[in-house]
């Protein structure tokens, strides 16, 4: 058990020191608390991809929409979307690697993460420097500017951090590149996606800009539809609000409980 835990580069140090001051049995202990920590982390990640994908089928910014902001009747779960989240994460430790994925998978996740907080912290940044920041109620003075600077850094030495070819982590060869090589990827498929989801100046794009109280064109279905808002199916002969504009059909409900 021992030199199991020694050999693998993240559990190392703490199973090896378990076991070495307590004994094999607390470092099994720690095993098995770590197996369940993995399994609750997966459920919670697996949760929030599948509400992304709600989110922005529901927007409609991805192929299949109509599919994937389908709902149980009971529950409302978003079952389509939870299984192309599972899939898509069982999936992908077979696609990249059969020994080093978990730690590329890490890798590759953890850069995009610290990128998203990298991004506002460059913006205040730059709007800073063309002294256009307004500060709010809550402001830090003269220390805002070099602390935003600090984060910045540190957020950029984190990202690069992940994805440093480390041979220990990821392997030998080109296999120590795929974390920096699935986030080039992933930022080309993001943008190709934005591309088409945005097409036609996203005129196909639900935008909350026209779902407000200013629907004033009640309608009556000539045939069966959908709730932009709420996803609910609609009736023929159903009263209805449609926006041409947005090319949008809201039902009665949803319209009246919009706040602009």
């Amino acid at each position: 058990m021992t030199a199991d835990l020694a050999s693998n580069p993240y559990a190392a140090s703490d199973g090896s020191t378990v076991a070495a001051a307590m004994g094999t049995g607390a470092a099994k202990l720690l095993a098995l608390l770590i197996v369940i920590a993995t399994f609750a982390a997966v459920s919670v990640f697996q949760i929030a991809a599948s509400r992304t994908v709600w989110t922005m089928a529901r927007d409609r910014e991805l192929p299949a929409s109509a599919w994937l902001v389908r709902v149980t009747d009971r529950r409302r779960i978003p079952r389509n979307a939870l299984i192309v989240a599972g899939v898509i994460g069982v999936t992908l430790p077979f696609v990249i690697s059969k020994v080093k994925s978990a730690y590329i998978l890490q890798g590759a996740s953890v850069a995009p993460l610290m990128i998203a907080f990298l991004i506002p912290m460059l913006g205040r940044l730059t709007r800073r420097a063309r002294s256009t920041w307004r500060s709010g109620p809550f402001s830090l003075g003269g220390w805002a500017t070099p602390l935003t600077a600090v984060a910045a850094i540190a957020l950029l030495g984190l990202a690069v951090n992940s994805l440093w070819p480390r041979e220990i982590l990821y392997g030998t060869g080109s296999a120590k590149w795929i974390p920096a090589v699935l986030l080039v990827v992933l930022a080309v498929a993001g943008l190709l996606l934005m591309a088409w989801a945005f097409r036609g100046n996203g005129i196909h794009v639900r935008n909350h800009g026209h779902v407000d109280r200013y629907l004033h064109q009640r309608i009556l279905l000539a045939h069966t539809g959908t709730c932009s808002v709420c996803h609910r199916h609609l009736a023929h002969g159903e009263e209805v609000f449609w926006n041409p504009e947005a090319h949008l059909t809201i039902c009665v409900t949803c319209n009246d409980d919009v706040v602009v």
